[in-house]
């Protein structure tokens, strides 16, 4: 296995080194030339990930060296809305000058709105256990709300504003605190296709395309798996009911690996059909009625799907469960890394990643029934 490319960040590269480990990660270090270019390369460990986690840390460690990031000019303020609308404007300085992805911006800009809808008027802390108190404090209420990943990323966004208003000057150098959240083990419930069709026929219920579209969107993203935001994108225009296909990624903004058409079941294709016809918008209206936000705002779960699921007894799982379903089964049936990867957009590195994950299970899970009911024992040879 080929090792990963550099990942080039303006005047920033970060570099592969030596041989992965058993998860395929590899060490990563960050190499950069002084601003001018005069003076010895420095380097910087990255630890051992894979080339999406290395990249991630690049731009976490990348603004504390000496990386022309604009200070925003606005007077100091003392509340945490303040200091997070600065910050974010810091990140988007970054992504103009090329050294933070598109899509790392709008995971910042989400979780500082998320913040901020709780911590907006909050004072900023002046002591480090005021800090520990605010952050306790935050962790446990969005705890009551959304899931351990999404609170543990909105954690990592205060601390990210936190360290850079530090290093500014622009409040007082306390030291970040530790914030633990017990994260689930391994990869969560996987629903299962049964699962899926419970929950589309209850939905099924509404009788009208305004208020049926939440049963469409459940069956469309557990059978081709798209990223919330390719779903909430969606529009007329992006179904190929003829060729049966969808095409997902198409607005840039929701695109992490662009544009890519994906194959749609078969008994998929009335139910779509029959809901465009009810419809009536043209190619460019959105698929679905209402904001964007209907959906990638959380909307789609929290109204819908959650409620739906509950009533039905289905555990709890999360929105990116569909792709791992769909991983899964790709590689049970023997498709391709490569065309895998082009099905949920992803890299083929990461894709791989999945396969070995999935096909692992499934051949431990082979071993123990082939085994069930035997008893084996091994006996040392004697000579």
């Amino acid at each position: 296995m080929k090792p990963p490319k550099p990942i080039e960040l303006g005047r920033f590269l970060a570099r592969p080194l030596g041989e992965p480990d058993t998860d395929g990660r590899h060490l990563w270090r960050l190499e950069w030339y002084p601003a001018g270019g005069k003076g010895q390369m420095r380097t910087k460990g990255l630890g051992r990930r894979t080339r999406d986690e290395a990249e991630l840390r690049a731009h976490v460690v990348i603004p504390g060296i000496d990386a022309p990031t604009p200070v925003p000019t606005a007077a100091a303020g003392t509340t945490w809305g303040w200091l997070l609308q600065r910050w974010v404007a810091a990140r988007r300085a970054d992504s103009a000058a090329g050294l933070l992805r598109p899509r790392s911006l709008l995971a910042y800009d989400a979780a500082s709105r998320r913040v901020r809808s709780r911590m907006e008027a909050l004072p900023l802390p002046s002591t480090a256990a005021a800090l520990v108190l605010q952050m306790e404090t935050f962790r446990d209420a969005a705890l009551q709300t959304s899931a351990p990943h999404t609170v543990h990323l909105d954690l990592a966004a205060c601390s990210g504003a936190w360290l850079w208003a530090v290093r500014r000057d622009l409040v007082p150098p306390l030291p970040w605190p530790s914030t633990p959240i017990a994260l689930p083990e391994g990869r969560g419930y996987i629903p299962t296709p049964e699962d899926a069709a419970r929950i589309v026929a209850r939905l099924e219920s509404r009788t009208r395309a305004a208020h049926r579209w939440p049963a469409v969107a459940v069956a469309l993203w557990y059978a081709v798996a798209p990223r919330i935001g390719e779903l909430a994108h969606l529009r007329v225009g992006d179904l190929d009911l003829k060729a049966g296909t969808v095409r997902l990624g198409a607005d840039p903004r929701a695109s992490k690996t662009g544009v890519r058409v994906v194959p749609l079941p078969v008994e998929l294709v009335p139910r779509l059909t029959a809901y465009l016809a009810e419809l009536g918008r043209g190619d460019d209206a959105s698929l679905w009625p209402g904001s964007v936000q209907t959906i990638a705002g959380g909307g789609l779960v929290r109204k819908h799907i959650g409620p739906a699921a509950k009533a039905l007894g289905i555990r709890r799982f999360v929105m990116h469960a569909a792709r791992t379903a769909l991983a899964d089964d790709l590689a049970v049936h023997g498709v391709d890394a490569r065309t895998a990867a082009d099905v949920l957009g992803h890299s083929p590195e990461m894709q791989l990643k999945r396969y070995r994950r999935g096909l692992m299970e499934t051949a431990r899970s082979a071993m123990d029934s082939r085994t069930k009911g035997n008893v084996i024992s091994i006996r040392r040879h004697k000579a």
